[in-house]
Order: structure tokens, then C-alpha cells, then sequence
């Protein structure tokens, strides 16, 4: 693979609250990135938290908590010491925007290029595998959450039929009997 280093741009961004806490973790985060090995940070910029609005309910899940959230993003310059390196720091770091500004191409082997794609496949297949995962733990909750609510509702109604009290014994005693004299009349 090219042992080009190449210069480049990545935002980050972050939802969450309270403020405080957000802006912490951000400037942990770019320090944290700071110590990478395969690169070199030039410049970094991180902007205060502002309220999150979510004006056009683009996000829905996120309609009931938009006055309590807060949204900030930092801009990180670096120098990665390879293609690979570039690509690592975005897998882990999942920034929203990534611009290449030098080289301006790049040149490699085809096996380089084989070692790139695989990379993001595999990358590509574990983001997969997590997420069914989570998929069928989510379908499994759910079961067990509908079996609960079942049960719960099967021993309400038991419940109501049962009398709790020495008042309720005797209204259940008094109705039955009310009940025979009724009958019998008939």
C-alpha cells in the first residue's frame, strides 16, 4: 500500500445531555484521539453544545425528548501514516464527514486494494452481525414481555374473583345466597 501520509478532515458529532457531560466527553474523545498511534493531529476544534431542535421531525424517536437534548460537533486535522490508519480512525471513530485533502490521488497495488475492501467487509459483516443480534434480543423481549403481561392479566381476573377481606367474603356470601333464594323462588 501507498506509504503516502495522508492529511485529513473528519467531523465529529454527538446527541445527548445534560450540556456538560456532552462538551466533557467530546474534548475526551478528541484527546483520546490525539494518543492514536498511525497518526498526528494538527488541529482540533470543538464548538460548544446547543440545544437540539428537531424541527421538521425528521427524527420521530426523538420528538419526546428534544427539549432536554443537546447536539455538538469538533473538527479534527490530521495526518494519518496510511490509507489503513485513515480508515481505522473512521471505524472506530464513525465521524459524520471525512475529507481527503492531500494527496490530491493515490496509486496502489491491486493487492493493497484487495487488503482495503476485505477490511470493510469484515468491518461491514460484524456492524451486521451485531445488529441481528440485537434484532432477535429485541424479538425475544418482546415474547417474554407479552408472556408477562398474559399471565398478569389471567391472574388479575383470578384475583377479582377471589374476595381479599372479611367485607368482601360476606358480600360474596350474601350475593350467593341472594342468589339461591332467587332461584329457588323460581
Amino acid at each position: 500500500m501507498s506509504d503516502k501520509k495522508i492529511k485529513a478532515v473528519i467531523i465529529l458529532e454527538m446527541l445527548g445531555r445534560p450540556k456538560e457531560h456532552l462538551e466533557k466527553v467530546m474534548l475526551e474523545l478528541l484527546e483520546t484521539i490525539s494518543k492514536e498511534k498511525g497518526i498526528k493531529v494538527l488541529n482540533k476544534n470543538s464548538n460548544e453544545a446547543k440545544k437540539f431542535e428537531n424541527k421538521d421531525n425528521k427524527d420521530p424517536r426523538l420528538t419526546d425528548f428534544n427539549q432536554e437534548l443537546f447536539t455538538t460537533f469538533s473538527e479534527v486535522e490530521f495526518e494519518a501514516d496510511n490509507l489503513m490508519e485513515l480508515l481505522r480512525i473512521c471505524f472506530t471513530y464513525m465521524p459524520s464527514n471525512v475529507e481527503v485533502i492531500e494527496p490530491e490521488s493515490f496509486n496502489f497495488r491491486n493487492n493493497d486494494f484487495n487488503l482495503l475492501i476485505n477490511e470493510i467487509i469484515r468491518r461491514l459483516h460484524n456492524y451486521d452481525a451485531v445488529a441481528k443480534s440485537a434484532l432477535m434480543q429485541n424479538d425475544i423481549l418482546k415474547n417474554q414481555l407479552s408472556a408477562i403481561l398474559k399471565n398478569q392479566q389471567s391472574l388479575n381476573i383470578s384475583q377479582n374473583l377471589k374476595p381479599e377481606n372479611k367485607e368482601q367474603k360476606q358480600e360474596l356470601k350474601k350475593s350467593k345466597q341472594e342468589k339461591k333464594k332467587k332461584s329457588k323462588k323460581k
